[in-house]
């Protein structure tokens, strides 16, 4: 082995020899004679399964190690036997110093950031210096900015890389703000997602699990908020095996907490198995995602094959949550008549390419404030959601209140008001107008038409039921923070008090179903609502609907729904109205 030669003096030349580190209260070697070195203006991986001792080699190296380990062997720098001056601790309050050899630094930390540094020359300032750093959901935009500033003040690019732990929950919510944070001060950082630490939990047996689930929906949440930021992710952390242990519940093999004590073997954190390392990279891909993630190609292909079905104009409702923006730019240059968007910012921006391309624009909200700034943005026409609606509901406002003030809102501007949620036949249409919209949009309606591709037993239930429910019991792993309103079906009612912790990812599979093309299966709780190929426990899938489902008496052919809606609106106008003002001249 190459070891130190005392002539050259640039740079830290750190050795370690017959390096061993156990747990104080066990007789088992974390690691065992582990020997090696990391010279200057070289780049060392340390390579190794899930629980080798990769981390713990580090910490040993940095001298990190707690009191609750043993350590032997020898670490030198340059050659002297020394032991690192920032002792045992694992991270550093402000203003704490250390050295190696004449390298001195200062480090910035907070508790919700694991800081590594790995050193290459020896300056009086940072220069040859490449700094890891795991940030949690608590990590404050603006600390972050300070603590980069100080390691890498003259921002060279690679030599910082933020690898954000957050939980699937979170990282929708708190990734955004770091990365405008770093954009706005101009620092050059690679972006890394660790989804295994973030979603940790302990099983009622007792075991440290990860949920397979929750590890996909915090990778996907990861790569979508990149792309609707404009930013690039640069990497993935996993901690996996090849063999085939029971760890981490869910996934293709659907291990259950009761599963997990017949092969876990892990002394340090739960790994996927080879079944879900392999499986992980295909679903965040294949289409249990096709509704998930971008595919301009198919949403070409459905806009054609669309135009050979009707010469009339015609939308495309994207959900602005998801990946997106290849699908839209699909949309525009193919120049469909609308872009329906939900469940995100409408930006100028995007107003702006759709209508240079012919395109009109059309958001659909759920408050006074989303109204706004759709309206400032320069839509054509904004849809109003109620509080009442079907499905996945963005607001808390019922439509009788939201609808005028959004009407008075764009009064002498050129947007058109829609009305959405609880409307079924003539009567909501006429309220709808009266209250200032001028058209309506229908959803439970038409799932129950002839025509819809719903399940028969979905249809029929639509008919049988007239209570719904608004609860965030389906799809939480998938979609976190997108409540919903489904039929109070006998499932429902049995489950929804369901814990928040508990999500569709360690559930069992009770169907199966065909999602543009292909097959997927579809676990207890999920939010994938049962359609004509569905098979499986369908009364137990959720089933959205709004509620005015009391309302709906018939499946109808949908040329008849709007057939009827609009005649008897007409009659009802011209009687109830005329007896009105008749009543006002008597």
């Amino acid at each position: 082995m190459e070891m130190w030669d005392e002539e050259s003096n640039e740079g830290v030349f750190l050795t370690w020899n017959d390096l061993c580190v156990s747990v104080s209260t066990g007789s088992k070697n974390i690691i065992e004679g582990v020997t090696g070195y990391a010279r200057p203006t070289q780049l060392l991986a340390v390579m190794g399964p899930s629980g080798s001792g990769k981390s713990t080699l580090l910490d040993a190296l940095a001298g990190r190690l707690d009191f609750s380990t043993r350590q032997s062997g020898d670490i030198l720098i340059n050659g002297h036997k020394q032991k690192l001056s920032y002792g045992t601790c694992t991270a550093f309050d402000r203003g704490d110093e250390g050295k190696v050899g004449d390298y001195k630094f200062e480090v910035v930390s907070e508790p919700c950031m694991d800081l590594r540094l790995f050193f290459d020359h020896s300056h009086a300032e940072i220069q040859h210096l490449a700094c890891y750093q795991w940030v949690s959901h608590k990590m404050d935009p603006n600390e972050l900015v300070k603590l980069i500033d100080i390691l890498n003040p003259q921002n060279r690019p690679g030599r910082i890389t933020v690898i954000a732990r957050m939980g699937a929950d979170n990282m929708r919510v708190k990734l955004p703000h770091l990365i405008r944070a770093i954009r706005g001060a101009g620092q050059i950082v690679t972006w890394v997602s660790d989804p295994m630490h973030g979603n940790t939990t302990k099983a009622p047996c007792g075991l440290k699990t990860r949920s397979f689930d929750s590890i996909r929906a915090e990778v996907r949440a990861f790569f979508d908020v990149h792309d609707q930021e404009g930013s690039y992710p640069g990497g993935v952390h996993l901690e996996m095996t090849g063999q085939n242990v029971t760890e981490c519940v869910g996934g293709s093999q659907t291990i259950t907490y009761n599963d997990l004590s017949s092969r876990y073997h892990t002394h340090c954190d739960p790994r996927l198995n080879a079944s879900q390392a392999l499986n992980l990279p295909l679903l965040l891909r294949s289409a249990s995602g096709k509704e998930d993630w971008e595919d301009p190609d198919y949403v070409r292909e459905l806009i054609r094959k669309t135009r050979t079905l009707t010469n009339k104009p015609f939308g495309i409702g994207v959900i602005l949550a998801f990946p997106h923006k290849e699908n839209v730019k699909a949309i525009l240059d193919e120049k469909v008549a609308v872009l329906q968007l939900y469940w995100g910012e409408c930006s100028k921006e995007l107003v702006l390419k759709a209508h240079k391309a012919g395109v009109k624009v059309v958001p659909q909200i759920g408050s006074y404030e989303e109204a706004k700034k759709a309206a400032d943005a320069g839509v054509d026409a904004i849809i109003v959601q109620g509080r009442d609606a079907g499905g996945h509901v963005i607001g808390q406002d019922g439509l009788i209140t939201l609808l005028p003030r959004v009407v008075d809102l764009v009064r002498g501007r050129d947007i058109a008001v829609i009305a959405a949620g609880g409307i079924v036949d003539e009567r909501g249409y006429v309220a709808a107008l009266a209250l200032g919209a001028q058209g309506v949009s229908l959803g439970t309606r038409f799932l129950a038409t002839e025509e819809s591709y719903a399940h028969p037993t979905y249809k029929r239930k639509l008919i049988e039921f007239d209570q719904t429910e608004y609860t965030d019991v389906f799809g939480r792993a998938r979609w976190p923070g997108a409540p919903q309103r489904v039929l109070a079906t006998p499932f429902f009612m049995e489950w929804k008090a369901l814990p928040s912790h508990e999500n569709e990812s360690n559930q069992p599979v009770i169907g199966r179903t065909i999602i543009h093309g292909r097959e997927i299966e579809v676990r207890r709780f999920a939010g994938t609502v049962p359609n004509a190929t569905t098979t499986g426990d369908i009364e137990s899938m959720a089933m959205y609907a709004g509620e005015s489902i009391g309302l709906i008496k018939e499946i109808l052919p949908a040329g008849e729904v709007i057939k009827r809606i609009v005649e008897r609106a007409q009659r009802l106008i011209d009687q109830q109205f005329a007896q009105v003002s008749r009543t006002q001249n008597n």
